[in-house]
């Protein structure tokens, strides 16, 4: 009966009646004990973490569905140090009256059923007590559910909590001891989760979902129900909850934030308290974590985590002298830099941001005003240059203002009030319609001192609407300050500017303040702007390029963008340059996918070969780039490529590159896209324009972008040279030099020199500038020129954030929690300019000293606001380089002088590069250092500390480990590389690590070795400073005096002559002539007998263009006599005879066998007797010599010329009337030249004095092994032996390659002879010519080369057609460049004269006539209607112009050869025929009997309108005289 009575009562206490009941019954007052760990660290085989442990107590009774809940006897500890998973460290509570008074107010929850609707807090409570009730409260509640079965029941469902509206998985099983339930919570699809994004810079997301991505969170609670009388009452809960970061995901390294709550029911109790709601607590439906008041914008996280301090907890009193104090310190760094030792002290050089970021408006100006000293010294002015720029980019608005009022007030130097104006606006965090109030009030006042440049005022128009763009797009919404009557405000005035200016440099600064203005948030400005880029606006084609870029960044806000860059792209009648701007922009990796599959697929149809060029280019950079952004279109983008080998390419031309690096994780790295786009009508290149990007995850920063656009400046190349062969001797060299700097300024109307730049820097375009005669001849005038050529000062320091993000979410108990990623550094330079004590001479002393530190960090930092306490895990990384540097030079132009003086650094002050990483762990609380200490050891024990550094004993200090010593007693100094606090495996990789910083294999750069250095240096900050494996070291890398016969000063002096060989006073400067170079060194040791000198000689004779030359260096290095070493010296011969030809000139003349010598002499012993230029021949240690040559054979062939190539050479002349002095420039001709000037035959001798046994040994081993592998060939002779010196080892080789591609060689040694005939020549193997370079041979075999050659009865065509067809005695155009700005045109006709063929040109704005006279190999040239005769005795004269010239004319008998820089046109002309070489850039857009070189030889034979014609009619058809004209037929079609 009484098992029967039991089951009736467990019906009903398990009955269906308990979903619709709350947890608690009413008149019953529950106790729980609460308690919570969150430990803030990092996860490794023995992990190391912050832990805070808070307890307390909670009382709750309920009544008729709300509950109260009120939390007493608060408690609180903490520990740092090694941390277990089976167990807590041990840790003593302190209780704490202070949490207690916070938390005491009661707070009310709704229920229906068992989960919470509604949640009322008291308004008094600060926002930690209201965000730790929002938290408590979400776990007091749970899934409804029916009487449990045996098997588990899984309830989907969703519930509020302090993360949002959140979905849970709920599984419900019967335990022993009542109804378990586990919850998962679905934090990452929560709806309206909680958390804060911040950064200065402009970011972008590339990932496919719109979630938060950087940090990977979880949740789960587990609960022990029993049912009391139809109520499921909370009998024990357990919840967890874990925040994880992982900077680096192949390393292993991870940093995470982990809770684990426990709640247990102690005790229940009768009660008749009614429950009463206090007026100061009102429900709302909503759980959410609330943020702290907005206007402290996340700054306890953001200045703990940059300070390394908590500068929040001092006053302002406090506050400014300890940024007085850290000011100081820093600049003390920057005046006696050290090695590790200092570096390794992170309060050394700490940030001074955080402290300006606490000050207020009045702090910041009592501290300028009273507290920073006066730069009466330079220390000084360093800590007044340093203040200012931290003020500038710290982002505070009251530093804002402090920048306002010195700026009116004109306390500031015009470049320094110009660069605050240009960096504020890219850091400022919250900006506001006042702020912008303020700054408009600068407008029209003269805002600094000495205004001469005009640059203020521009970086104020430029700032300002940033600051109306931040105004109106905070990131964080609270921020957001916006006046669409402001915003349309400026948009007009910088319409209105544009369009009332004449000035370049106006609308360029105008196009641009729109773009800082964002021209997405006016209809008007982005109609406008797509009206610039149309070209509606009358405006000029870099300013249309500018604002095409400037509608790319704007293409994700206005989808309509897209279409009008793709409008301009595929309008042909547009400007190459233009085109290329919008296809560019499209293929950015920004831009819809669908446009760049119409880009792919009209590049068949394509004819501008440029844009070809360039997208072509651009595509192969977007499928090896690693940016995350451009993912989704790399994989079209391979396929588009496997199919554009069929376009014809040329790659002469634009270009655009793309440089990259990315950690193979993905999660953190850096880019630099680059690329260039150059202008036909110019050698130097158009634009450069680059961005570079850093990435965290899948964002993407935009740090930096540049473009610089530079024309004109090829036209200095000549006054420069001229400047250096000027022989007046009643010039000084101060005025030589000043001459040149004004050159510069100097307008040219027809070609003005003018250098175009923008950077634009974390979204805020800073600067745009046109420098031209107009403005930087205002900078660059002779007062200025005069002031830095004599004796200066400069001090420059500067603070640089590259990269700042910090993104704050809730943690399981309601603290924040905050990922960091920090790039930030100081650079410092001070140079002193002094004069010389050289007469005669312009000599200068230059003392400069470079100090920069590096900063990276990565954080996981945890504020727990009751307590004023941060517990972070942090991997930093600092670097540090000194490079000191004390020069004195004497500079004599005239004489082409050179001297220097070079003190060496001492030990004390070396050339330093230092890094140190590690990881810490550490806790921060409110206390003071020594009280913070005093509570650690009473939480904790002695052995507890607020720092921990991971992996390294707390009383170990390891000792540094050489990597690399290398010390030489010769040149005086050493250079030192060590590793400390690393682990084995790092220690280990370093060398590896250096091996792959000097050869980076895993980089994209594409032979361009700027991009490389670039890509270097951020391999080197990735791999030594970032260690993105994670792991703790300290690295560096010194160079300094040695310790044992230092070097302390290194003088020298450097002499250069150049004569031209005499009775050739008009040829050309590089044609005949004598050079000599000597370089003399004298390294000072700290006495006088630890001396020693070098001396290095370069004599070159050369005549005939080189085809006699002699080249003989000599080093030679004289030892102290406390050295112990010997004087040395080697000695380099080299003599040849080659064709007498000019360098640049393309000809298949050849008759005279070339020849080459080359030797090599080692002398050791007192050499210090000889004179300047003298080498020794009975001196030597070692010689080697080499002789080169063709096969003698080689005679016979071309005076018999049975054999191709020469019998169709021969025949070639013959059939074009070719004079014997005369080669056709044919197939035939070229491979006749090419095996005339071959080295085919090469004889080796060495010799060497004393050779040691066991080397000797070595080569007779390496000399059997040749012969065992070479034993199908070899055979021997004996010859009779020459006489051999007693002591020195000798033997020789002859190599003989012969026509059948086999090979020969011979080994002589002790009069016997090792032969080996006929061996099988490699496939790979070339050999060298003396007339034609590898580039040529390359080019000329991949018909990279195109030429058309005319004769009087026929014509080869570019696409290499011979058409056989007799010019006639009228002007007939052979060629011509037809694009729509032609740039030259060809014309010849028949002469009656010994030679049969004139020539006209017109090139650029010049005309020229050659016409030949009565007597063979004389002319008459007629330049611009002068006349000039040229005749076989006016051999190698230079007719117009010179090689920097629009266009070249030199007769070099018995050629013309007529160059054009700018056109790519090359012309050889004797008066029998004219061959012309036309470059890649013009295929497919000349015209005339020459064809349109667009590759394909079969539409060659057509008339000038494409008509088809047969050859004996088709010269005349280009006939273009028109009295000529009536006489030939006209072939219509």
């Amino acid at each position: 009966m009484l098992s029967f009575g039991i089951l009736i009562l467990l019906a009903f206490l398990y009955g269906s009646e308990c979903k619709v009941n709350i947890p608690y019954r009413e008149g019953v007052e529950y106790r729980y004990d609460f308690e919570a760990t969150a430990t803030t660290g990092l996860l490794e085989p023995e992990g190391n973490g912050a832990i805070y442990r808070i307890l307390y107590k909670i009382y709750i009774q309920a009544s008729q569905g709300i509950a109260q809940i009120q939390l007493k006897d608060v408690s609180t500890s903490v520990y740092n140090g090694k941390i277990g998973w089976e167990a807590y460290p041990k840790m003593n509570a302190i209780d704490s009256p202070v949490l207690n008074q916070q938390l005491g107010l009661p707070f009310f929850l709704k229920y229906e059923g068992s989960k919470i609707t509604d949640i009322a807090v008291d308004s008094r409570d600060s926002s930690f007590a209201k965000n730790l009730k929002r938290a408590v409260a979400g776990l007091l509640q749970f899934s409804q559910f029916e009487a449990p079965s045996e098997a588990a029941t899984v309830v989907e469902d969703t519930e509020l909590n302090h993360y949002g509206t959140c979905p849970t998985v709920t599984t419900i099983r019967q335990g022993e001891d009542g109804i378990l339930i586990e919850k998962q919570r679905n934090i990452e699809n929560c709806s309206l989760f909680p958390h804060r994004w911040r950064t200065s810079m402009r970011g972008a997301r590339c990932g496919a979902s719109k979630k938060q991505e950087l940090i990977d969170k979880s949740s789960a609670v587990n609960y022990r129900i029993g049912m009391n009388r139809g109520h499921p009452e909370i009998q024990f809960v357990r919840a967890y909850g874990t925040i994880d970061l992982t900077p680096f995901a192949e390393s292993g390294l991870r940093h995470f934030h982990f809770v684990n709550q426990t709640l247990v029911l102690r005790k229940t109790a009768r009660t008749n308290k009614p429950i009463e709601v206090s007026k100061s607590a009102k429900f709302v439906p909503d759980l959410r974590f609330q943020f702290a008041n907005p206007k402290l914008d996340l700054a306890d996280v953001d200045n703990y985590y940059l300070a390394g301090e908590d500068s929040s907890l001092m006053d302002q009193e406090e506050l400014r002298q300890k940024f007085l104090v850290t000011l100081l310190e820093t600049v003390e760094i920057v005046y006696n830099p050290s090695t590790i030792e200092r570096l390794t002290d992170r309060k050394a050089v700490s940030n001074l941001i955080p402290y300006i970021n606490r000050m207020n408006y009045q702090s910041l100006v009592a501290f300028y005003r009273q507290d920073l000293p006066s730069p009466v010294i330079d220390k000084l002015a360093s800590a007044r240059s340093l203040f200012l720029d931290a003020v500038a980019i710290s982002g505070s608005n009251p530093a804002a203002l402090l920048i306002r009022d010195l700026i009116k007030a004109g306390e500031l130097p015009e470049l320094v009030a110009a660069r605050m104006l240009a960096t504020l606006p890219a850091y400022i965090r919250r900006s506001s319609m006042a702020l912008v109030s303020e700054f408009s009030k600068l407008i029209g006042m003269a805002l600094a001192k000495d205004l001469k440049y005009g640059v203020v005022d521009q970086a104020l128009m430029l700032a300002i609407p940033t600051l109306v763009n931040k105004a109106c797009t905070n990131q964080i919404p609270e921020f957001v300050d916006c006046s669409p009557e402001v915003v349309q405000q400026w948009n007009d005035r910088f319409i209105r500017q544009y369009k009332e200016t004449t000035k370049y440099q106006q609308k360029l600064q105008s196009i641009y303040a729109l773009r800082n203005l964002g021209i997405y948030l006016s209809p008007e400005s982005s109609t406008f702007m797509k009206n610039v880029a149309l070209g509606k606006e009358e405006v000029e084609g870099p300013i249309r390029s500018h604002a095409i870029v400037i509608l790319q960044e704007a293409m994700t806000f206005d989808p309509t963008i897209s279409s009008v860059l793709f409008s301009i792209y595929k309008n042909k009648n547009e400007p190459s340059a233009i085109r290329i701007a919008a296809v560019g922009s499209l293929l950015s990796g920004t831009g819809p996918l669908e446009y760049l599959r119409a880009i792919g697929t009209s590049l068949w149809s394509e004819t501008d070969q440029d844009v070809v060029n360039y997208i072509h280019s651009s595509l192969q950079s977007l499928r090896s780039s690693k940016h995350p952004c451009l993912a989704k279109s790399q994989d079209f983008v391979k396929q588009l490529l496997k199919a554009i080998p069929n376009i014809p390419l040329s790659h002469r031309r634009s270009n655009n590159y793309i440089y990259d690096f990315i950690h193979p994780s993905q999660q953190y790295g850096s880019l630099l896209q680059l690329h260039t786009v150059n202008n036909p009508q110019n050698t130097l290149p158009l634009t450069v324009a680059g961005l570079v990007n850093y990435f965290w995850k899948d964002y993407t920063f935009d740090a930096y972008k540049f473009s610089v656009h530079l024309s004109g400046a090829k036209e200095l190349l000549p006054d420069f040279s001229s400047l250096l062969f000027n022989e007046k001797e009643d010039e000084t060299q101060f005025n030589k030099l000043k001459e040149l700097l004004e050159k510069v300024v100097k307008l040219r109307p027809a070609d003005p020199v003018h250098i175009e730049v923008m950077l634009t820097f974390q979204g805020h375009t800073a600067m745009v500038y046109k420098f031209d005669e107009e403005n930087y001849g205002k900078i660059l005038n002779s007062k200025d020129i005069e002031y830095y050529l004599q004796e200066y000062k400069l001090n420059f320091q500067i603070w640089q954030s590259a990269a700042t993000a910090i993104y704050t979410l809730p943690s399981e108990i309601g603290m924040p929690v905050s990922a960091i990623f920090d790039l930030s550094g100081m650079f410092s330079n001070r140079v002193e300019v002094l004069k010389g004590k050289a007469s005669g001479k312009l000599a200068r002393r230059l003392k400069f000293q470079l100090v920069s530190t590096f900063d990276a960090n990565h954080a996981l930092t945890t504020y727990f606001d009751g307590s004023k306490a941060f517990h972070t895990v942090r991997h930093e990384g600092r670097a540090l380089l000194h490079l000191p540097l004390d020069v004195e030079i004497a500079l004599d132009i005239r004489k082409q002088e050179f001297d220097f003086k070079y003190t060496t650094p001492q030990d004390t002050a070396p050339i330093d590069s230092s890094s140190d990483t590690r990881t810490v762990v550490e806790v921060t609380t409110s206390h003071s250092e020594e009280e913070g200490a005093a509570y650690l050891r009473k939480s904790c024990g002695k052995s507890c500390k607020s720092s921990v550094v991971v992996g390294k004993a707390a009383t170990k200090q390891e000792k540094w480990k050489s990597v690399i010593n290398w010390s030489s007693t010769l040149l005086g100094f050493e250079i030192l590389a060590e590793v400390k606090d690393c682990d084995e495996r790092v220690g280990s990789l370093f060398s590896k690590d250096l091996r792959e910083l000097i050869y980076p294999t895993g980089m994209n750069y594409r032979g361009n070795y700027l991009g490389a250095l670039y890509l270097w240096t951020v391999r080197a900050q990735h791999m030594l400073l970032l260690r993105t494996d994670g792991e703790s070291c300290a690295q560096r890398a010194l160079i300094q005096r040695s310790k044992k016969l230092p070097t302390t000063q290194i003088i020298g002096k450097f002499r250069s002559r150049f004569s031209q060989e005499e009775g050739n006073p008009t040829g050309s400067l590089f044609e005949s002539g004598k050079s000599f170079i000597r370089l003399e060194m004298n390294w000072k040791g700290e006495k006088k007998d630890s001396d020693r000198k070098t001396d290095f000689d370069i004599v070159y004779d050369f005549s005939k263009f080189g085809a006699k030359q002699a080249v003989n260096v000599r080093a030679k290095i004289e030892a102290s006599s406390v050295h112990k070493f010997s004087d040395f010296m080697v000695c380099l011969k080299s003599e040849g005879t080659f064709p007498d030809i000019p360098y640049d000139f393309l000809s298949v003349d050849s008759n005279s066998i070339p020849k080459a010598n080359f030797g090599i002499d080692y002398v050791m012993g007192k050499v210090s007797n000889l004179a300047a230029a003298q080498c020794p021949t009975d001196q030597f240690r070692f010689k080697f010599a080499v002789a080169a040559s063709n096969l003698p054979s080689i005679d016979e062939k071309v005076k018999n010329a049975e054999k191709w190539p020469y019998d169709q050479c021969q025949k070639d002349r013959e059939v074009g009337m070719w004079p014997s002095y005369l080669t056709p420039y044919t197939p035939a001709c070229f491979n006749r030249a090419l095996d005339f000037t071959t080295m085919r035959f090469f004889n080796t001798d060495v010799r060497i004095v004393e050779l040691p046994s066991y080397a000797e040994t070595m080569i007779d081993r390496l000399k059997n092994a040749i012969i065992t592998v070479l034993l199908p060939y070899w055979s021997f002779e004996k010859v009779n032996q020459s006489t051999n010196t007693e002591g020195i080892y000798q033997f020789s080789s002859n190599l003989t390659f012969k026509e059948d591609q086999k090979l020969d060689v011979t080994i002589s040694q002790l009069g016997v002879n090792n032969k080996f005939e006929d061996i099988p020549s490699p496939y790979w193997l070339s050999l060298p010519s003396s007339r034609f370079s590898s580039a040529i041979l390359s080019a000329y075999k991949n018909q990279l080369i195109s030429s058309c050659t005319v004769t009087p009865k026929s014509i080869q065509t570019l696409d290499n057609s011979t058409i056989n067809s007799e010019i006639r005695n009228c002007p007939t155009l052979v060629m011509a460049d037809c694009s729509e700005s032609p740039t030259f045109a060809i014309l010849m006709r028949k002469s009656e004269t010994p030679a049969p063929l004139a020539m006209s040109m017109y090139i650029g704005n010049e005309h020229v006539d050659i016409i030949p006279q009565s007597m063979d190999r004389h002319f008459q040239v007629n330049i611009n209607g002068a006349s000039t005769q040229v005749s076989s005795h006016s051999s190698n004269h230079d007719l117009l112009g010179d090689s920097n010239s629009v266009v070249r004319i030199r007769f070099h008998d018995p050629y013309f050869i007529i160059s054009s820089q700018k056109t790519g046109l090359y012309i050889q002309y004797s008066g029998y025929h004219a061959t012309m070489f036309s470059p890649a850039t013009l295929a497919g857009r000349t015209c005339g009997a020459c064809g349109n070189s667009d590759g394909d030889p079969q539409n060659d034979l057509v008339s000038p309108a494409a008509c088809p014609v047969t050859q004996e009619a088709f010269m005349e058809q280009h006939i273009v005289n028109d009295m000529c004209a009536e006489l030939v037929e006209k072939i219509e079609c």
